[in-house]
């Protein structure tokens, strides 16, 4: 690339960076002969959910029909997963017309390679018929060894966008493809990961998805359409580089001027759009998080301040080691004690001083009652003497 071709490009992407980045898209799931695994309204569901969510418009095709330009004229994205169809020289004319003129994405997602090949060729991708084993990286849980984990993403500089945030995604039952013309590997086996038929030995590293540049369009190839079910989608990374792809297929194409540099510069333009419009989504995650923190951190602060007006309350209403409160209840308790303690030594004065005039009273009659007995009516008349 010349100087003067990187000081275009580095303007174009300016101006793209400046005009708000990748947009809401228009995008048509072509579904005929797919398995309803595949389809958007049945495991594929929270696939078309997810890019719902984040503003595109999503459509299908399911009724078998010649794939004419009239049908795609309206979209910028046309996803084929799990691709059976034998396409005609027509439809293939039409996709060829709807990438290459148009400026549109495509992206291959897996199926027959016998199929798939007749349109994913011209691209410079070309699906083997055998499916990758892996025994040292299964999936946890799964004893199918042909069912692995990748997490090898060799692509980098303007590619690196595709797997931004990927770290591993799940790989079940897919195939390995060649490459050639300018597609590069995007994601690929490991050092095990191996075809039993020997297209692709241990050690070969077999990629698995390619991304090319095709005249004004973008084309993404991938092998396994099973990383974007419904069952799976959750899983490692998977929704993470769907939507990584998606986002890079919607890079608007428009500015790209003609000449021998229109690849470069388109691709140098859509990663600096791409990486700004998730730095953006960055900073708003962020400030989100910031504003939710200060609130936390006001409520927080809100309780601190009653509690400690609630202690220096109770500081000040103490007397001694007692608040106010308590003495009144602790004096209320010895006036209480006090009045009974009195009203006690009350009732027994009275009892005392009535045992003692009935002391008094009892000592009157036990006195007559002596004096009887000594010479009284009692035991004889007066002047008797005794008996012997």
């Amino acid at each position: 690339m010349t100087a003067n071709s990187k000081i275009l490009a580095l303007s174009m992407a300016c101006l793209l960076l400046i005009s708000g980045g990748v947009s809401a898209k228009r995008i048509l799931f072509y579904e005929v002969g797919s398995g309803g695994d595949y389809m958007i309204e049945g495991g594929y569901s929270k696939f078309k959910q997810e890019l719902q969510s984040r503003g595109h418009d999503v459509a299908s095709i399911t009724q078998a029909g010649s794939l004419t330009k009239d049908k795609l004229q309206g979209y910028d994205v046309l996803i084929i997963q799990d691709l059976r169809t034998q396409f005609t020289i027509e439809d293939i004319s039409s996709i060829l017309w709807f990438v290459m003129q148009k400026g549109s994405g495509l992206f291959i997602n897996g199926g027959d390679p016998n199929s798939a090949n007749k349109l994913t060729i011209p691209f410079g991708t070309t699906m083997d018929t055998a499916i990758l084993k892996d025994i040292t990286t299964p999936i946890p849980g799964d004893t199918n060894n042909y069912d692995f984990l990748v997490n090898n993403f060799p692509a980098e500089d303007e590619f690196r966008v595709l797997h931004q945030g990927v770290i591993k995604i799940g790989f079940y039952q897919g195939s390995g493809i060649f490459l050639s013309g300018n597609a590069r590997c995007i994601s690929s086996g490991d050092g095990d990961t191996f075809s039993e038929t020997g297209s692709f030995a241990s050690g070969s590293r077999p990629c698995i998805s390619s991304a090319a540049l095709f005249g004004n369009g973008l084309v993404f190839v991938h092998t396994d359409p099973d990383f974007l079910t419904d069952r799976n989608i959750g899983n490692f990374d998977n929704k993470a580089f769907g939507m990584d792809i998606i986002d890079w297929l919607s890079m608007s194409r428009e500015m790209t001027p003609p000449g021998n540099t229109t690849q470069e510069i388109a691709v140098i333009i859509g990663s600096l759009n791409l990486e700004n419009k998730r730095l953006e989504a960055q900073v708003d995650q962020l400030s989100k998080e910031k504003s939710y923190l200060e609130t936390t951190l006001n409520d927080i602060t809100n309780q601190l301040t009653d509690a400690t007006d609630k202690i220096l309350k109770m500081e000040s209403e103490r007397i001694g080691p007692l608040t106010k409160t308590n003495w009144t209840i602790l004096i209320f308790g010895l006036c209480i004690l006090g009045a009974a303690f009195m009203l006690s030594k009350r009732k027994e004065k009275k009892i005392h001083e009535e045992a003692s005039e009935l002391g008094y009273e009892l000592g009157e009659e036990l006195g007559d009652l002596s004096e009887e007995s000594s010479g009284g009516p009692i035991g004889g008349g007066a002047g008797q003497p005794p008996k012997a």
